[in-house]
């Protein structure tokens, strides 16, 4: 069965020490995330009692060491860095309008593309004197530098469909679909709850998450809701967001899955979203939960959130 929420194709079959990273810059003021420290190991992902809902079976996987954004990133960090705001929640106007205590500038970005996330993580990387992860193939040579990269399509377009990660690069980048799984579980220090800190049928999920049962409609500033074991805020609801992945409703059932470090299929339609958005109140608010998307189409329940491998 499957659950359309705008562009989202949401699949209902199985949802503090902050580091300076090495080799950063000075941190850019309107950039309001830290990074924080995931031990790697490994973990059991899925959970067969939901499985029939997310398809998201237990397996075995493993991931390195990395760092991830406490927060989703802001309109204020996407502005800084790109330039401009594409998100929807912006302005006075009812259905918009940030909740009064609240600040705009720090509700997540949203209405964003998959390509325009990969290339704020590229351009960050930039500013900030680290090599960035993605390279786009221009006249038969692949580039990082996004300005020769041409304009973002809004349609399903192949060469950028066909994106690469250079995995010796240090600079910022999407979590694998595997990584938010085990950060969003609380990484090695998880308690073992079944969405991000808390447990989804507790009468105290409000006070975790900006879902159906609280948002009224619209996002919210990040990071005031509370964290998880790992110091993680809003890994379930206020904007779903992008992961590196392609998603397959078959991958988790193929040996490639178990592999250490494995980022998903290697294309498919969709890219992979996770963690439930402002409008959910369903399952899709656990850790389990798996959600899909068009990369070209934005979204104003799509954000994400950046990452670093921790490189020797």
């Amino acid at each position: 069965m499957k659950k359309y929420f705008g562009s989202v194709a949401l699949f209902l079959m199985t949802a503090a020490a902050v580091l300076s990273i090495v080799g950063c810059k000075k941190k850019e003021p309107a950039f309001e995330d830290e990074l924080v420290f995931v031990e790697g190991a490994a973990f059991i992902m899925g959970n067969d009692d939901f499985s029939a809902g997310y398809n998201n079976r237990a397996h075995n996987a493993e991931v390195s060491s990395f760092y991830v954004g406490a927060t989703e990133v802001t309109q204020a960090d996407f502005e800084a860095i790109m330039g401009y705001n594409p998100s929807f929640y912006v302005g006075e106007s009812k259905g918009k309008a940030v909740t009064e205590g609240e600040n705009q500038e720090k509700r997540p970005v949203e209405k964003i593309s998959w390509y325009e996330a990969v290339m704020y993580c590229n351009k960050l990387s930039e500013s900030r004197g680290l090599t960035p992860v993605y390279t786009k193939e221009v006249e038969g040579k692949d580039e990082t530098d996004i300005s020769l990269w041409g304009e973002v399509p809004e349609k399903a377009n192949k060469e950028w469909n066909e994106i690469k990660w250079n995995k010796e690069a240090n600079g910022y980048r999407l979590l694998t679909e595997a990584e938010w799984e085990f950060a969003a579980k609380g990484g090695k220090l998880t308690s073992g709850k079944t969405s991000a800190g808390f447990d989804f049928y507790d009468d105290n999920v409000e006070y975790y998450v900006w879902a159906g049962i609280n948002s009224k409609q619209l996002t919210h500033e990040v990071g005031l809701k509370e964290k998880n074991e790992l110091g993680l805020y809003d890994m379930n609801g206020n904007v779903w967001e992008w992961c590196w992945d392609w998603f397959s409703e078959s991958y988790y059932k193929k040996e490639a899955a178990a592999e250490k470090d494995t980022s998903g299929p290697a294309i498919a339609d969709y890219r992979v979203v996770r963690g439930g958005s402002w409008e959910d109140e369903d399952e899709t608010l656990t850790v389990f939960g798996r959600g899909s998307s068009s990369p070209h189409l934005p979204s104003r329940r799509i954000g994400f959130r950046i990452a670093r491998s921790a490189l020797k």
